[in-house]
């Protein structure tokens, strides 16, 4: 199993996000607003927090044809911007484009460029915005170590946003997770003195996950663990809010080492045959249509390890349409090819127009 565990990677689970339909009121610039829809409401709290009083000169609608996907329509009426589209996303999208091309505009992560004339320009004729991108996938795992280790709701919220202005629809989203496997690890029967020599401090987080260290910097507080708990609530429930699909963690096949003393029998080949049916299971029994997201650079990093037989057994008894096979880094690299028939790939973060 130790052997194993070095080399199993980045197993993601994507969770179907769930809507919950009700009403909802505000004011934008002296405007009342009434909205009986979730994500129509969305919109425009992202407008206020984006534009303050200015949101109030945009109008979101859904399309009148609901079979426009993945698209936004960007018009005017009178003298207010009206943005169309079918989810949060598409129309935080829209909105961006229309601040990207009437006013010279940008918001960004860390800073924005907003200095809107008092007039806003209005645009002569509908422009209609598609993307044949069906999954927008966002983050390396890499990226929560650094400064996004110690980010609060704040900073989160703004990066959200951003998402949704870029059309985002599929972001990793991990924080929190080293709550969940203290409490694994527990049920298995580890002490929290094990489970500390194992888990890192927070700017370690992902090179924990991957396997290449353990418990670097520990041991990790408890009141962490509690406030990333409601932090990832937070993050995931606003994602879901704007349409987006969160990608959660599952097993890395990282594990402690002292896990060997409660498992002493455990078979490394037998380990690697049967986690990816363990897994996948575990997945569909909690969500049937849950898809098993897979960053798939560990084929060609570790190829010593992963030749043939062993790829194809580990990617090989998921059905074809439950797994979505990141290619990431395969393509400069020249692995994955042999698997890029059988499973749907896509080529990093892909632009929405």
């Amino acid at each position: 199993m130790i052997a194993a565990k070095k080399y199993i990677r980045f197993i993601l689970l994507q969770i179907i996000p769930l809507s919950i339909m009700t009403c909802h009121a505000g004011t934008l610039a002296g405007k009342n607003y009434l909205s009986h829809d979730s994500t129509i409401a969305e919109a425009y709290h992202l407008a206020e927090r984006v534009l303050g009083d200015r949101a109030g000169s945009f109008l979101f609608k859904y399309f009148e044809n609901d079979t426009v996907h993945n698209a936004f329509e960007v018009s005017s009426s009178g003298d207010t911007i009206v943005i169309k589209g079918n989810s949060g996303i598409n129309l935080a999208s829209g909105l961006n484009w229309y601040l990207n091309h009437y006013c010279n505009a940008q918001f960004t992560v860390i800073d924005e460029h907003i200095d809107l004339p008092s007039r806003l320009p209005l645009p002569g004729k509908a422009t209609l915005i598609r993307t044949p991108f069906k999954y927008r996938y966002f983050f390396n795992i890499c990226t929560f170590g650094y400064t996004m280790a110690w980010w609060g709701w704040e900073e989160w919220e703004r990066q959200i946003d951003w998402m949704a202005m870029n059309g985002v629809n599929m972001p990793l989203a991990i924080t929190g997770q080293e709550a969940v496997w203290y409490d694994v690890y527990r049920e298995l029967g580890l002490t929290d003195a094990q489970i500390n020599d194992f888990i890192t401090v927070p700017a370690y987080f992902p090179w924990g996950w991957m396997g290449n260290i353990d418990g670097l910097g520990g041991p990790l507080p408890a009141s962490w663990r509690e406030s990333h708990i409601e932090l990832q609530r937070k993050i995931v429930n606003r994602e879901r809010a704007l349409g987006m699909t969160p990608v959660l963690q599952g097993f890395t096949g990282n594990i402690p080492e002292s896990l060997v003393k409660i498992f002493p029998d455990a078979n490394d080949t037998l380990f690697l045959a049967s986690m990816n049916r363990s897994v996948y299971r575990a997945m569909s029994s909690a969500d049937p249509e849950a898809i098993w997201v897979l960053q798939g650079w560990f084929l060609y990093y570790q190829k010593e390890f992963w030749k043939e037989p062993q790829s194809k057994t580990f990617i090989s008894a998921v059905p074809d349409d439950k797994m979505i096979l990141l290619a990431t880094g395969l393509k400069t690299q020249g692995g994955g090819e042999k698997h890029r028939k059988k499973k749907r790939f896509m080529n990093g973060m892909q632009k929405t127009r």
